[in-house]
């Protein structure tokens, strides 16, 4: 910006009352510190976690964002850009790109919503995200009827994203990524990524089966490890050491390729994966207290047998023992659930990768040995020699 649209915008905020804030910059300034407000209060943040259209859904106790793009379509002007420029600067630490864009009515609008629809791949220039097929509850949206609904010229609406500090870390939403991300674009050990729809053999690499090379694309290995659909969603990526011989294979319609050697690697979970093992844990320990509980009915019902009515009375005493045996117990069941639950947050679930991982391997080099056996019993024939040789077989 020049010396001269300086003047100008200075210019035209004199003409603005002091300490006056424009709704831009008033409702950008709500939703990045998290403020109450009647005027934003309904508003829903893009969170995978809370899409849930309840109340409930309204984040109340989020850490503050510090970047955010405002983007205006339709009637841009100076004074909500100087605005937002004092707004960053009276604010340590914020930043604050400000972009608009000038349409003079519906169809201009409606038709610069459809390119942006075929760049995020949201319904290939169609409205196809704010129909029925995605929105139960609404009536079909057409090209037609929305420009009915819309003011015969602008401005339409503004939007604000927002960027966390947080952004990608095991505790915040999932990072969005693209079909074509690799392992090696990711910087986080853990993280949790949010993998797009619609991801084709056509748009991913994958090297390896379990274990992928970091050259792989994220949600392509995703995919043929079986941890996601062709809808997308949220997955676990766990980096690894790198190996040798990343082995191909076929799954879930997408086929990997073979690797010599690369430096790093990663492996896959889905969200419930770690949900499930403490299922399995849990329904362990159900099983052992239910055969306790039958051993301790069986005994019950032979001391009936054998006493019948004349069963010896247990005294106050005896029965206390019992009683602190039982909590004794107690106690020892829930230390153990405990140490379940405590070695559970600490499972690496990538040890199964490994383990199906060494099958594999085990399974090809014994499939060699076959091979191998069945050429030297041909030239044992061919040479009249009787050669003893161990039997192998696939398990």
């Amino acid at each position: 910006m020049n010396t001269g649209s300086q003047f100008v915008m200075e210019g035209v905020k004199n003409l603005v009352l002091k300490q006056h804030n424009i709704p831009v910059t008033r409702i950008l300034d709500n939703l990045m510190e998290m403020k109450s407000h009647p005027e934003t209060d309904d508003y829903r943040y893009f969170d995978p976690k809370m899409l849930r259209g309840s109340e409930s859904s309204i984040p109340r106790n989020k850490n503050p964002f510090q970047e955010a793009v405002v983007f205006v379509v339709g009637g841009g002007n100076y004074i909500e850009y100087q605005n937002l420029v004092d707004y960053a600067k009276s604010k340590q630490g914020k930043k604050v790109i400000y972009g608009c864009s000038e349409l003079f009515n519906a169809a201009q609008f409606i038709k610069q919503l459809s390119q942006l629809g075929q760049k995020c791949m949201l319904g290939a220039g169609q409205l196809e995200f704010l129909t029925a097929a995605t929105c139960p509850a609404c009536r079909p949206v057409t090209r037609a009827t929305l420009i009915s609904a819309l003011p015969p010229t602008g401005p339409f609406f503004f939007f604000i994203i927002f960027i966390s500090t947080a952004f990608g870390s095991e505790s915040s939403v999932a990072y969005p990524v693209t079909c074509e991300t690799r392992g090696a674009d990711l910087t986080e050990d853990v993280v949790v990524v949010l993998c797009p729809p619609g991801c084709s053999q056509g748009q991913m690499s994958v090297f390896g089966t379990g274990i992928y090379a970091s050259v792989s694309s994220v949600c392509g290995a995703a995919l043929h490890r079986g941890a996601l659909r062709a809808a997308g969603g949220p997955i676990r990526v766990h980096k690894l050491q790198g190996r040798n011989d990343y082995l191909s294979s076929y799954a879930h319609g997408i086929q990997s390729q073979p690797l010599t050697q690369w430096s790093s690697s990663f492996s896959l979970t889905n969200r419930n994966d770690l949900y499930l093992c403490y299922r399995y844990d849990q329904r362990l320990l159900n099983t052992e207290l239910q055969k306790e509980n039958a051993a301790l009915k069986q005994r019950l019902d032979k001391h009936s047998e054998r006493y019948g009515e004349a069963s010896p009375k247990l005294d106050e005493g005896t029965l206390a023992n019992l009683l602190q045996a039982a909590e004794s117990e107690k106690a020892k069941l829930q230390t153990e659930v405990s140490r379940l639950t405590k070695a559970l947050e600490n499972f690496d679930p990538s040890f199964f990768e490994e383990l199906e991982d060494l099958k594999y391997n085990y399974n090809v080099e014994v499939k060699k040995n076959i091979l191998l056996e069945r050429e030297l019993r041909k030239v044992c024939g061919q040479f009249g020699v009787e050669v003893q040789m161990p039997h192998v077989s696939i398990s």
